[in-house]
């Protein structure tokens, strides 16, 4: 995930929301009868010391979209603002107040969701001012039985601490029962000394993101085909805090408040009711990216690894999927009709390791990798007196960068051979740093390389006469080729070869004082392990 930032501040463009999303309503089979109304507000800008924000139009659209798609508020009980000042907002919410109070048929519901710049006192739309007083008391004005807040923005958390609201990851009362609930919810993105965030990787907000893909059916705990708004929240605050947890800016608590009386099913989506939308259920033991058209296209849902519920509702259409295992990343496209339930299959996605993605740079793999060969190694006879190659074994530590392979490696062979009325054994030590170039290309991995070490010779003598060992110091450069093969996403396969040139002083291996430079062929096989 690329980094988040503050959603109000130097650091970054990210404050979103506050939110102001008044109370919840019975909506199965309890609160049919009754009409829900929507006032949703996106604006991207705050006051003139507030840097703009990215995604506060675009989380607007996603929460209209999806109360509307799944959460029975027809279109024309819909207003969504966006870039729009605090005027228009007063004048739309007592507009949808006047509709209230007049065409009122049982148990209505009010939502309001706001994302964008605010602090501990008002919204910032664009240079103007709702104050959070205002806004709560028209909220609470409104003849409306069932009041839902939500607000994404910069310390929004003040909203529900008026009252003792408190960070926790869920709802205190439970909200299935066959009587109504009446009052007010509300549910903030920040707590009130926080900012909110937002983030390019997930082209939105945080909790406004994670919220959209709960009602989409993701924060279905209960399997029953409706998300309550405890279950909403729930999933929200546990994504939320686990996302903003890896950000600069630091975690981000949300909050709520609730001031219910009686007892009700207070529904916000039912996502599997609708026959014009389609079903997708994702494999379990991965965390999921859901977007739509395309891998450069917008995201329209995250399922976590740890969800238990891994199916969504989505609009008949082409869609991408990006699956991220512990060690590799499943990509796929295909297209949903209306009715269809499509059950993804890690088998019919294109399957692509960590390394491969490190080295071609790609934003959705890590910035590295880490990988440990081991196998065999030999190289061929050193100077003139040497008559035996020398085997061993080799080690190496890799890190898979973008292009490059880089990293130390260890090499240890001995040979015996005997000469004239002298037999020679001999043990090797190498220790190198080496670099190489990466191509990786269907099916194996390219490498052309080089390094530079130190080593050391060790020379016990037999002959007739007493002889001293011998120890000697050297330096070596080489340079080579080699490839390898995964057989699975972490196992590899690799096999090399380099010319290589040993340079050291032959007093002490070929009984001359004169330096040398021994040229040598070394080759090498073996396994491999990504980290």
């Amino acid at each position: 995930m690329t980094a988040a930032d503050r959603r109000g501040g130097r650091v970054g463009w990210w404050r979103r929301g506050i939110a102001v999303v008044g109370l919840l309503c019975a909506w199965g089979a309890v609160v049919q009868a009754g009409e829900r109304y929507a006032l949703v507000i996106g604006n991207n800008l705050g006051d003139t010391d507030e840097l703009p924000l990215s995604y506060a139009h675009a989380d607007a659209e996603k929460v209209a979209q999806v109360l509307t798609d799944l959460g029975d508020v027809r279109p024309e009980n819909t207003i969504v603002l966006l870039g729009e000042d605090a005027d228009t907002a007063r004048a739309a919410l007592a507009e949808l107040n006047q509709r209230l109070a007049t065409e009122q048929q049982g148990d209505a519901t009010l939502i309001v969701y706001y994302s964008g710049h605010a602090d501990a006192e008002s919204l910032h739309l664009g240079h103007t001012m709702l104050p959070h007083d205002e806004l709560e008391a028209a909220i609470r004005g409104s003849r409306a039985a069932f009041r839902l807040v939500i607000i994404d923005a910069c310390r929004s958390g003040v909203v529900t601490q008026v009252k003792g609201g408190v960070a926790r990851p869920q709802l205190p009362v439970k909200f299935k029962a066959d009587t109504t609930a009446k009052g007010a919810v509300y549910l903030t993105a920040s707590a009130a000394s926080e900012d909110a965030q937002e983030s390019d990787a997930i082209s939105g907000s945080f909790f406004t993101h994670y919220l959209v893909s709960g009602l989409l059916g993701a924060a279905d705990g209960d399997g029953d085909g409706a998300v309550d708004v405890d279950e909403a929240y729930r999933f929200a605050y546990d994504n939320t805090i686990r996302a903003s947890s890896r950000s600069f800016a630091g975690v981000q608590h949300p909050t709520y408040r609730h001031e219910l009386r009686g007892r009700g099913e207070v529904v916000l989506t039912r996502w599997r009711r609708d026959e014009g939308r389609a079903l997708l259920t994702l494999p379990p033991g991965e965390s999921w990216f859901v977007l739509r058209d395309d891998s450069e296209g917008p995201l329209v849902a995250e399922v976590n690894r740890r969800e238990e519920q891994r199916t969504i509702s989505v609009r008949p259409g082409r869609y991408f999927v990006r699956g991220r295992t512990t060690s590799a990343l499943l990509e796929g496209a295909f297209t949903v009709s209306a009715g269809d339930e499509v059950r993804v299959a890690d088998q019919a996605l294109d399957r692509t390791s960590y390394a491969r993605l490190a080295r071609k740079g790609s934003e959705h793999g890590p910035d590295s990798v880490h990988s440990l060969r081991a196998g065999y190694v030999t190289r061929s006879p050193l100077g003139a007196r040497e008559t035996a190659f020398c085997h061993g074994g080799v080690l190496a530590l890799g890190w898979e960068l973008e292009g490059f392979t880089l990293g130390p490696r260890v090499s240890v062979c001995g040979s015996s051979y005997a000469k004239e009325f002298i037999a020679t054994h001999q043990l090797e030590t190498n220790v190198e740093l080496r670099l190489a170039y990466v191509v990786d290309l269907p099916g194996v991995t390219l490498e052309l390389g080089g390094g530079l070490g130190l080593g050391w010779v060790w020379q016990r003598f037999e002959h007739y006469g007493r002889a001293p060992d011998n120890h000697v110091a050297l330096g070596l450069v080489d340079a080579g080729i080699g490839a390898s093969v995964e057989l699975t996403d972490t196992v590899f396969v690799f096999a090399e070869a380099a010319a290589a040139l040993y340079l050291y002083v032959g007093e002490e291996v070929s009984r001359d004082t004169s330096p040398v430079a021994s040229p040598v062929m070394r080759l090498g096989a073996g396994l491999g392990l990504y980290l």
